[in-house]
Parts: C-alpha cells; structure tokens; sequence
C-alpha cells in the first residue's frame, strides 16, 4: 500500500460536511462576531470591583450577588475578558479565568 502525500486525519473542504461557501459564510459571521465583541469590549473599562462590567454595556446588576451576598460562577467574565482586550493578561485571569 503506497503511502499517502496527505496528512493524516484531513477532509478537503470540497469533501467535507458542508458546502465551501457555506463553510466561508459562517467563517465570515465568526470573524465579524469577534471583531464586534472585541470593538464593544474596547469601548468600555473593567470595573474596579473585579465584576460589573456588564453594567456599562446597559445591562442589569447581577442579581446573584444581591441574593446571596457572594459572586455568583460566572461573575467578572466581562470584566476579565476587557482586561484581555485592553492587554492586561494576568489581571483577567487573577479576575476570572473562564472570562479570560
């Protein structure tokens, strides 16, 4: 058996699941989601409390804290992920990691 010029565990795009313009259309609305999410995040400072961020963006206070007087799982996502935009790498990840 001749070995293959090909790398292992590789489909074509021609050959894949989907056709190639559907694959580049949905490359293209991933792409300008993540210029969209990272333009909102630049426009906004991260919120010196750690979480709140959110706030700035016109949402609602996070209603877990209020309830349970502690941060709920997810709080400070939106504040770590404008750290990493505004290029403050180890403050996102010491805010929160999964945000980062």
């Amino acid at each position: 058996m001749q070995p293959s010029s090909r790398a292992p565990f590789t489909v074509p795009v021609s050959q894949g699941p989907v056709s190639v313009a559907a694959d580049r259309v949905t490359a293209t609305v991933l792409v300008a989601a993540a210029i969209a999410a990272t333009v909102t995040l630049a426009r906004v400072g991260p919120d010196a409390r750690g979480h709140g961020t959110h706030e700035q963006l016109g949402m609602q206070p996070c209603g877990w804290p209020i309830q349970y007087g502690i941060p709920c799982p997810t709080c400070g996502c939106t504040t770590a992920a404008t750290q990493v935009v505004h290029g403050h790498l180890l403050d996102a990840f010491v805010t929160q990691p999964f945000g980062a």
